[in-house]
């Protein structure tokens, strides 16, 4: 801990020439002192007014000029313009920063804005706060900085342990608050990655010791501890393995020994321990096992009180794995779902793009089709046999290439403008798919009707009823993902009734604010009859920020209560925005989601929201890093693109 000026000078005494007098020591010792103090000096008669509470910003930049902005409640409470440094690495032209605050302001309550980078020459670092003579450093364990320079040179948001902001982002700080909580985990490779979270919210990312081949029968223990709240309970507490990544010889596992809350014990192996990535029969597996290992991305979560575990084969754990399978999964957009034909909407889907997709870190692939483009009109609504078979060899290649698919029903517009008189034909379709696909593998599942809307709206729980049943006659066991209407909104939840039935995965559609993530399409009109986000915003703003995180936990406040898996189908930018708009929004949402459990697919491969550009064959880097925020070994040319 950098907390006093003591540290400080029995540092500058032991580079004192050893044969020099004591009393020149001491003077030496007292001039240090007295700097110190002057250079912190006292609170600005702005910081001495009737609030009560005071905050000091020790920071420093690089060339000079480097703005911050300091906001307590998300409200500003001043602004700072730092002054440069000889070496910010070595020698940091430390000066502190006095604000005047409520004597209620926590350290969580605390946001440093670093608003002004412009390159390689202008960075910053925040050495620590003091809040209320409390002091808290940046490098501690929970402080979430969004400006990391992380691996593969990129701008990185997460938990970094670093005082270092390279790039426009922000610093968010973390109160001590009475109560404990340890982890004990082991890693088998050492570069396993599990998160914290305590009711949905992020705290840290924990990075367990290498145990190699003793893993199974030796682990090497990593112990971690955190203040947390007194009341905090035990159904609060989620470990989520987030990184898996198996390649021969290579295999990333975590074993949790137990977690010590409030002073007690509770063993991974013990009742009422949830576990989401237990390798069972083959498969990834959800259920109360008995085990402290954890294979596969998923979560150990534990209940108080009895549990009823989740049975090995039923719904509810056939669902939860297959919102696994869909952790990463990209969506393959505006190819098969083009009006008339393939190639209209500029995308074709080719063989090279699967392993691409996989290579950089994927999950999955979901495949939005437009079926009513391709079935007669009148019973019995048949699909075109060369349909069928463009279908069969995308999702085949997907398959192939270890990647889940979700197919979908996509854009049948008539439906949703005449449900009633289009009801027989989205049956009927549905039949056919459910009939033609009902031997492939469980990473296949199956999406009623993307982004229900219009006239449909009151009628839609009927329907999904209606097409869940006639789904069920051919895949009884294949997970099925429904969501609301309003084109799949968070704000149309509180309308959706699922049907009685546990191997569903709830899907919600993600693109708020709309004059960011829309900015200048084309297809859109916003309420002021513009087409263009305003030039001098950028995304994401504090107001932002914070509607991003209450939507997140919105959704899993809904899922939690019906238990029921969450998959974000749909997010992104589209390509109008600025990289940095589009990076930054779509790290948050990534995060933000993560952080709740959701699985996620980013809208979209290599169109308009595009990741990839298929005619320079190159990952757009920066918008790859905010969704794979830990990946490492990216290849930046796509697989066989040409």
């Amino acid at each position: 801990m950098r907390t006093s000026f003591g540290r400080r000078a029995v540092l500058f005494e032991q580079q004192i020439v050893q044969n020099v007098t004591k009393a020149t020591v001491l003077a030496l010792l007292a001039a240090a002192m007295l700097a110190a103090l002057l250079s912190f000096g006292a609170p600005p008669a702005s910081a001495q007014n009737d609030q009560g509470g005071f905050l000091v910003v020790r920071a420093a930049g690089r060339s000079g000029g480097e703005n911050l902005d300091i906001r307590v409640s998300g409200s500003s409470v001043g602004s700072i313009t730092l002054s440069g440094s000889s070496s910010l690495t070595v020698a940091p032209n430390w000066k502190n920063y006095f604000f005047a605050v409520p004597a209620s302001a926590q350290a969580d309550d605390v946001t440093i804005r670093y608003t002004n980078d412009w390159g390689l020459a202008s960075d910053v670092r925040v050495d620590h706060i003091r809040l209320n003579n409390e002091t808290f450093e940046t490098e501690a364990p929970g402080v979430i900085t969004t400006g990391g320079w992380g691996n593969g040179a990129n701008c990185r948001t997460g938990e970094f342990q670093t005082d270092y902001l390279a790039c426009s982002g922000k610093i968010d700080y973390q109160s001590s608050t009475g109560g404990q909580l340890v982890v004990v985990l082991a890693g088998e490779t050492g570069d396993e990655r599990v998160n914290l979270r305590i009711d949905g919210n992020y705290i840290d990312t924990l990075r367990p010791t290498r145990s190699g081949s003793s893993f199974r029968t030796n682990p090497q223990w990593t112990e971690f501890t955190f203040d947390v709240g007194p009341n905090v309970q035990l159904s609060q507490i989620a470990l989520q393995f987030w990184n898996d990544f198996r390649t021969s010889g290579y295999d990333r596992n975590i074993r949790v020994d137990k977690i010590v809350l409030h002073g007690q014990t509770i063993e991974t192996e013990g009742p009422g321990v949830i576990t989401s990535g237990s390798y069972r029969g083959g498969a990834c597996r959800t259920g109360s096992f008995g085990t402290d290992s954890i294979e596969c991305n998923g979560e150990v979560t534990y209940v108080a009180g009895p549990v009823t575990p989740v049975q090995d084969g039923s719904g509810r754990q056939l669902a939860e794995d297959t919102k696994n399978r869909l952790a990463k999964t990209m969506n393959l957009g505006n190819a098969l779902e083009s009006p008339n034909y393939e190639g209209e909407w500029g995308m074709v889907i080719e063989d090279w793009m699967f392993p691409t997709i996989k290579q950089a870190g994927f999950t999955a692939v979901r495949i939005p089709i437009r079926w009513s483009a391709h079935a007669m009109d009148n019973a019995p609504f048949t699909i075109e046999p060369s349909w069928f078979a463009r279908v069969d060899h995308v999702v085949n290649q997907a398959i192939a290439h270890d990647l889940a698919v979700i197919i979908n029903m996509h854009h049948y517009d008539e439906f949703n403008d005449d449900p009633f008189g289009h009801r027989d034909r989205f049956l009927g379709m549905w039949t056919q798919i459910a009939q033609r696909y009902q031997n492939l593998p469980q990473s296949v599942s199956f999406e009623l009707l993307n982004e229900p809307n219009g006239n449909i709206e009151p009628h839609w729980n009927q329907f999904a009823a209606e097409s869940l049943a006639v789904v069920r006659a051919s895949n009884p066991n294949r997970s099925v993902l429904i969501g609301p209407t309003g084109y799949n909104k968070l704000s149309r939840l509180q309308d959706l009734v699922l049907p009685q039935d546990d191997n569903l995965v709830l899907s919600v559609h993600y693109y708020e604010p709309f004059d960011v993530t829309h900015q200048q399409a084309s297809w859109v009109t916003f309420s002021d009859g513009s087409l263009i986000y305003p030039d001098n915003e950028t995304c994401c703003d504090q107001s932002v920020e914070d509607q991003i995180r209450r939507d997140m936990a919105s959704i899993g406040q809904w899922a939690r209560s019906r238990n029921r898996p969450v998959f974000i189908g749909e997010f992104g930018v589209i390509g109008a925005g600025d990289n940095f708009t589009r990076s930054d929004w779509t790290a948050h949402v990534r995060w933000r989601s993560q952080d709740q459990g959701f699985a996620w697919a980013y809208w979209e491969f290599g169109e308009g929201f595009g990741v990839f550009d298929p005619e320079t064959c190159q990952w757009n880097q920066q918008l790859h890093a905010a969704l794979m925020p830990q990946f490492s070994g990216l290849d930046t040319d796509g697989v066989g693109c040409n």
